[in-house]
C-alpha cells in the first residue's frame, strides 16, 4: 500500500518530528498493517486512508501497487505498530537519448522516454514529460503488450514530422510529488522523404520510369519482366507503392511487361535468328563441334533459355559444327560462308576439311594441313589473286 500525506502532521502525530521531516506530499509505503496502541487506520469513502491521532486526523492518499490488496485495512489492536518508508527520490536519466533521424510525412520510431530515465520511487508511467516543441510530434501514454506477463505502460515520443529542419530537444521529468529532472538534450534532423512516382500506369516506357525513379532518388534494385497486358517495354507495377513517402535511398522494383523468349534449339541458325529477331531479341552466335554429324548446322544450345525477358535481350545460340575432322585455326579475308556459317573479313574461326577453302579467302593461323606443306610461301590478303607459289 502506498500512501501520500495531504496535510501538515501535528504534535500529536507519531510523524511529529521524525528525520527526516515528514511533509504534505511526501509518499509512503505501507510495510506493516499495525498502528500504535489506540490508533486506528481506517479508510475513508474518497479513497484515502485516516490515522486517527490526538485532535486531527491525518490522511494519505492510498494507491495499492499489488493488486491483491485491494481490501480496506483497520486496525485498533492494543501495541499494534506499523511501518513507513518516505518517499523522497527524484527520477534519475540512466543513458542518454541517442540522436534522432527523422523524415516528414514518415511517421518516427517511438522514443521510449522510459528506456532513458527511471525513478526509484514511481513507476515510469506516473512520471509525466515536457519540453517537446517539434511540430507533428508529441508525448504519448502507451501500452506494449496488453494483458501479457509483460505488459508495459510508457511514455513515448511519436507521430509525424510536420516539417523539415533540426535542433535540439530538452526534455523535463516530472514526478507525481512535483520532483523534476532536466534530461540532457538529444538532436535530431528531419529530412524531406520522397514521394514515389507513379511509373505503374502501363503506358510508362522503361526508360521514362527508370528516370523517374533516378531523379527522385530511389535506389533502382531490380527490373523485373513479366507476361502482362500492357504494351511490351512498359512498366504495369512497382515497389514501393506510388505516391506514398519513403525515405531517400529505398530499393526499388519496376515490374515491365515482357516477352516469352522463343526455344530455338534443333533449328538451323537462320530460322533460329529469325524466330528470335522476331520476337524482339539481339542474336549472338557461336560455333561448336560435336560428336555427331547429325546435328551440324543445328542449333544445339541457347543462353538464356526459356522465360520471360525484357525486348532487346541479346540470346546466345550455339551452333553445331558436327564432327572434327581436321582442325585448322584460320581467319576470313573475304566474306562468305565457312563450313555452313557467314563470316566477315578478320572473324578467327576453326575449319574441318580446310583443303576445301582456297586461301583466297582466308589463312592460317595454326593447323595448317600437312596436305599444304609448302604450298603457301606468302599471301598478301589485299591480292586478288588466288595464291603465290614458289
Amino acid at each position: 500500500m502506498q500512501l501520500k500525506l495531504l496535510s501538515t502532521v501535528d504534535a500529536a502525530s507519531p510523524f511529529f518530528g521524525q528525520t527526516p521531516t515528514v511533509v504534505p506530499g511526501d509518499e509512503w509505503v505501507l510495510a506493516g498493517l499495525t498502528t500504535p496502541d489506540s490508533y486506528a487506520l481506517l479508510p475513508l469513502s474518497d479513497g484515502t486512508a485516516s490515522y486517527a491521532g490526538g485532535a486531527t486526523r491525518q490522511s494519505w492518499l492510498n494507491a495499492i501497487y499489488d493488486r491483491s490488496m485491494r481490501d480496506w485495512y483497520a486496525t485498533d489492536e492494543v501495541g499494534d505498530t506499523f511501518t513507513i518508508v518516505v518517499n523522497d527520490q527524484s527520477p534519475t536519466q540512466t543513458a542518454s537519448i541517442p540522436t534522432q533521424q527523422w523524415y516528414t510525412h514518415i511517421p518516427i520510431t517511438p522514443v521510449i522516454l522510459g528506456d532513458y530515465v527511471s525513478d526509484p520511487d514511481d513507476a515510469e508511467s506516473l512520471l509525466a514529460y515536457s519540453g517537446l516543441s517539434v511540430s507533428g510530434l508529441s508525448i504519448v501514454s502507451h501500452v506494449y503488450n496488453p494483458g501479457q506477463v509483460n505488459e508495459r505502460t510508457v511514455w513515448q515520443i511519436q507521430g509525424t514530422p510536420g516539417a523539415a529542419g533540426s535542433g535540439s530537444i530538452s526534455l523535463i521529468a516530472t514526478d507525481p510529488y512535483g520532483a523534476t529532472l532536466n534530461l540532457s538534450a538529444f538532436s535530431y534532423d528531419t529530412d524531406e522523404a520522397i514521394l514515389v512516382p507513379q511509373v505503374s500506369t502501363g503506358t510508362t516506357t522503361l526508360a521514362i520510369g527508370l528516370a523517374a525513379f533516378d531523379s527522385a532518388g530511389l535506389n533502382l534494385v531490380g527490373i523485373i519482366p513479366e507476361l502482362s497486358g500492357v504494351a511490351v517495354g512498359n512498366i504495369f507495377s512497382q515497389i514501393p507503392p506510388a505516391l506514398t513517402y519513403v525515405i531517400p535511398g529505398t530499393a526499388a522494383v519496376l515490374y515491365v511487361s515482357g516477352v516469352a523468349r522463343p526455344v530455338v534449339i534443333g533449328l538451323t541458325q537462320a530460322a533460329a535468328i529469325a524466330a528470335l529477331e522476331a520476337a524482339g531479341f539481339i542474336v549472338s552466335v557461336e560455333a561448336q563441334y560435336t560428336e555427331d554429324d547429325e546435328s551440324f548446322g543445328l542449333v544445339i544450345a541457347q543462353s538464356p533459355s526459356s522465360g520471360v525477358a525484357l525486348a532487346g535481350e541479346t540470346v546466345l545460340i550455339t551452333v553445331s559444327l558436327g564432327v572434327l575432322d581436321v582442325l585448322a585455326e584460320v581467319r576470313a579475308h573475304k566474306p562468305g560462308f565457312f563450313d555452313g556459317l557467314y563470316r566477315v573479313p578478320g572473324d578467327t574461326f576453326n575449319l574441318t576439311e580446310p583443303e576445301q577453302y582456297s586461301p583466297y579467302w582466308m589463312e592460317f593461323i595454326n593447323g595448317v594441313p600437312a596436305s599444304w606443306a609448302g604450298r603457301i610461301a606468302v599471301f598478301n590478303p589485299y591480292v586478288d589473286r588466288e595464291i603465290l607459289e614458289f
